[in-house]
């Protein structure tokens, strides 16, 4: 125990550091999943106002999302894309949570870091408080599926609509 105080705050707060770049990068790599899965919505939806369908996107993406479901039901050949919509959609909490939502990072005696993201929703005059908890295990896994979730989403709607 002859380490001076400042030796062992100083690989604290690097590990700490460390710790709140790694969320930070995923949670970089899940906002861009989900802007290039709006963005192949917004794309689908311009290509259905080309064809004269009356749609006016509306500015929230979980309103467009449900406008393009609503166009594409009952379409000949859209069940793909309608499946792959239902499943990226599945994926909306989080999106919530992290674009929206507070994080707290913190760590364990091995150093191994955990996120608590905290979210307030008020509406009706209600407010509702809703945390999510992400770890450093937990992390690899969701990002992976969530950009095969993306990826799938956006081929179909390109094959679909012919939109790059």
């Amino acid at each position: 125990m002859n380490a001076p105080v400042s030796s062992l705050q100083f690989v604290e707060t690097d590990a700490f550091a460390a710790a709140t770049s790694a969320f930070n990068e995923w949670r970089g790599r899940c906002i861009a999943s989900f802007a290039s899965a709006e963005a192949a919505a917004s794309e689908a939806l311009l290509a259905l106002v080309k064809q004269g369908r009356p749609i006016k996107p509306p500015p929230p993406v979980g309103a467009r999302y449900d406008l393009l479901a609503a166009a594409l039901e009952g379409v000949e050949g859209a069940a793909p894309a309608l499946a792959a919509l239902a499943a990226f959609r599945k994926r909306d909490t989080l999106r919530h949570f992290l674009t929206h939502g507070a994080a707290r990072i913190a760590l364990d005696r091995k150093g191994r870091w955990l996120a608590v993201l905290t979210m307030i929703e008020l509406g009706g005059g209600n407010s509702d408080r809703r945390i999510l908890v992400v770890d450093q295990d937990d992390i690899a896994a969701r990002a992976r599926d969530l950009h095969a979730d993306m990826q799938r989403l956006v081929a179909h709607l390109r094959r679909f609509f012919g939109t790059a």
